[in-house]
């Protein structure tokens, strides 16, 4: 019984903030942290399922750069000059992770920015309950995400056969990604243009991409240009 009436004072809470007329107070929250918490990461949870094709598309793109990144450097070899062409793997997969996490909370965040603003004004609940009950469900996204991205290129390239090292690369693509990503949604919370912050994103991995290329990795050793 109690269960069901803070559900609904949450609801009616959250429907106020949305555009409602009925007054709240001012600087105090309904409802307490731990309730707060509870329904915003339902609710994030219900957003991300009411929209399927957003998580199906995030997925064949991971799926297609994991695929084109190993052709890339498909079966570099095990000798010692294969070395530059494994480097290069690696730069490109931690590379590509952290872009697709960002433009995945960019474009997200964005939408739902305004609302925010709006329900955070009116202090129907907490800016810390907000975000960690929105990090919490995208932490599982991004892990899923980050395991399929890695899980295509790996034997493409040769890496080592040992399920352990496998583990260990996937470990480090999903700690990149969770931790682009809280560092894309601070920055998405403070810069409310989109095209702002791809274009920083982009001249920042643009000049990476550059460097390593133009210092680190002989084309020789990496598979499509042997033709």
């Amino acid at each position: 019984m109690r269960s069901q009436s803070t559900s609904t004072l949450i609801t009616s809470t959250i429907n106020i903030g949305i555009g409602g007329s009925e007054f709240v107070k001012p600087g105090v929250p309904q409802i307490s942290w731990k309730s707060q918490l509870k329904y915003l990461y339902h609710r994030t949870s219900l957003h991300i399922l009411r929209q399927p094709m957003n998580t199906i598309l995030r997925i064949a793109v991971n799926i297609s750069l994991s695929l084109y990144v190993g052709f890339l450097f498909y079966q570099t070899g095990r000798s010692q000059q294969s070395i530059y062409a494994r480097v290069g793997f690696l730069f490109f997969m931690t590379s590509i992770q952290a872009f697709v996490t960002t433009v995945g909370v960019v474009l997200t965040f964005a939408e739902e920015r305004a609302l925010f603003l709006r329900e955070k004004q009116k202090r129907i609940y907490d800016t810390s309950a907000y975000f960690i009950g929105r990090t919490i469900v995208d932490m599982g996204l991004q892990t899923v995400l980050a395991i399929i991205f890695g899980a295509f290129a790996y034997p493409m390239v040769g890496l080592q056969g040992s399920f352990k090292k496998f583990l260990q690369y996937t470990l480090c693509l999903i700690l990149i990604g969770q931790s682009t990503h809280s560092y894309a949604l601070i920055v998405a919370s403070v810069i409310p243009y989109q095209y702002v912050i791809l274009y920083l994103y982009l001249r920042l991995s643009s000049s990476l991409h550059l460097c390593y290329q133009s210092i680190c990795t002989p084309h020789t050793h990496i598979y499509m240009y042997n033709y």
